[in-house]
């Protein structure tokens, strides 16, 4: 069997927001890929293993107790680079989390809302609860959402969707070559990491 491949040329991003299409989705803008240079983790973090000793002494007494949830709640980093096109230019910059606090909060001639507390997490005991919002109210967070085409389109697609993502305006970099302008973008992970074969449903504004 030949060793399946992923190719970054053949891969999709998306920025996804909290606004239903009518459709059964929700509105998204796919990022052209420049250099696929995404990097993100592949869960979310748990709680440390804390480690108690006997007075001091390692031996059969020795054992762990669980840490705070503090990891489970902290943002995680992804990154990404992606290529500004000659068109839509101020769409894409709009679809990052809303980086001018625009009201209404149109990208694509689409009205977006935020997904902030819209997810859960799970514990370290194992029990299900709500993200918690932000407590700075200018956080726009969004989904986002990566798949890989594998050699057979549709049928071994790899991806991740990260939820409750925010890209802080300063972490929106522009780089700029001979023949391009990218964005060098830095976010922060605050919902749940999950694995997926497929996009979710949903409208590109990104015509």
């Amino acid at each position: 069997m030949p060793r399946q491949a992923y190719f970054g040329k053949r891969g999709s991003l998306r920025l996804i927001s909290g606004s239903s299409d009518g459709a059964g989705g929700n509105y998204y803008y796919e990022v052209p890929y420049e250099m696929m240079d995404f990097a993100g983790p592949g869960g979310r973090a748990r709680p440390d293993e804390l480690p108690v000793l006997d007075r001091g002494v390692g031996n059969t007494y020795a054992h762990f107790v669980q840490g705070p949830d503090t990891p489970i709640l902290a943002g995680q980093t992804l990154t990404f680079t992606c290529q500004i096109e000659n068109t839509n230019t101020d769409e894409l910059y709009k679809a990052l989390c809303n980086p001018e606090q625009v009201s209404p909060w149109s990208v694509g001639g689409q009205t977006w809302s935020n997904v902030n507390g819209t997810t859960s997490l799970v514990n370290g005991f194992g029990s299900s609860f709500s993200t918690p919002p932000p407590y700075d109210v200018n956080q726009d967070r969004i989904h986002l959402a990566v798949l890989w085409n594998g050699n057979n389109a549709g049928a071994d697609d790899l991806g991740w969707t990260y939820n409750e993502v925010w890209i802080p305006p300063e972490q929106i970099r522009l780089t700029e070559a001979a023949d391009r302008v990218t964005f060098a973008i830095t976010g922060r992970i605050y919902g749940p990491v999950s694995a997926i074969t497929a996009f979710p449903a949903g409208t590109n504004v990104a015509i």
